[in-house]
């Protein structure tokens, strides 16, 4: 019913979120992140991925983005002989129809990441993507990916997104089960774990979204219907797990400029010494180094 306000005004309790929140609580909690384009799902992650979604603000008429990715720049330091990198993404999605073609990997499945973002296609980057299950086996082995992207599913009877208006539940269940993979990993003290959402849903938040948002061209051009990506989107949810993080931290960024989604990218950047940046958008992005203040990794207190 689009005329009862409680569709966008309501929220869940802790008590509803024992996982999400517990995790809030345990390590830290960013109340100034942003969403990257005050917008849909594509445009949003293709900023996760990029930095930039090459003008397109929308999911239509164009899903898909060209963009160099993150993902693309480890693998230009591998081949540049930087043989401490690697990456991969990983995820449950079922091969669903010839529409997903570009996103299939292994025993019928499927990446939207590899979907949308036409430089992960090549096959030569079959091997960089996988399961949760492999996820899983590279935990107990303490041999994961310098950058790894997880991806939960979208549809059918295991879909576990949060996407309103799905049972939260799986969800919650989805986070615990990687939580605890990499808590019990040989690398958890060395693993920042960053739990996220493209973007809100259309659910309500008090915050505006702030304006002075970098534009990812540096010429400043306008994208779809004449934006110039200088506004963020809404808030959503950050969680951000380390052991170096202190117990219950919220987590604001240093300077003026809010975290948003390509504060990943140049968390990623600056952690292996990536040469350059994507775009303007991620030059100027803060990174999450500021959340880890302890000078040992905590041991006692971390949530189980």
């Amino acid at each position: 019913d689009p005329t009862n306000p409680r569709s966008i005004m309501k929220c869940y309790t802790p008590e509803q979120t024992p996982v999400l929140s517990e995790l809030a609580k345990g390590f830290a909690v960013c109340d100034h992140y942003h969403c990257s384009v005050p917008s849909q799902t594509i445009p949003n992650r293709d900023f996760v991925h990029a930095a930039t979604s090459t003008g397109h603000v929308n999911n239509n008429p164009v899903a898909q983005c060209d963009a160099k990715t993150i993902f693309n720049q480890i693998q230009e330091a591998i081949d540049g002989g930087r043989q401490d990198l690697s990456w991969g993404i990983f995820g449950n999605n079922d091969f669903a129809s010839s529409k997903d073609k570009y996103g299939e990997f292994g025993d019928n499945h499927f990446s939207l990441t590899r979907l949308i973002m036409t430089q992960l296609h090549d096959a030569k980057f079959n091997n960089n993507f996988g399961t949760l299950t492999d996820f899983e086996t590279k935990c107990k082995e303490g041999n994961l990916p310098s950058y790894s992207f997880l991806e939960p599913n979208y549809g059918g009877e295991g879909q576990n997104d949060q996407h309103p208006p799905t049972d939260i539940r799986a969800g919650e269940k989805l986070i615990s089960d990687i939580y605890n993979m990499i808590k019990s990993s040989p690398v958890f003290d060395s693993t920042m774990f960053i739990i996220t959402y493209d973007e809100h849903g259309r659910t309500y938040d008090h915050v505006a979204p702030p304006s002075g948002a970098k534009n990812p061209y540096e010429d400043g051009r306008a994208g779809q219907d004449g934006f110039l990506f200088n506004s963020f989107g809404v808030r959503v949810p950050c969680v951000v797990i380390n052991p170096y993080i202190k117990k219950g931290l919220i987590a604001r960024p240093d300077g003026y400029t809010p975290f948003d989604h390509s504060s990943i990218i140049k968390t990623v950047q600056n952690c292996f010494n990536l040469e350059g940046s994507l775009t303007e958008r991620d030059k100027n992005a803060p990174d999450f180094s500021s959340l880890l203040e302890l000078e040992y990794a905590r041991k006692d207190d971390i949530p189980t």
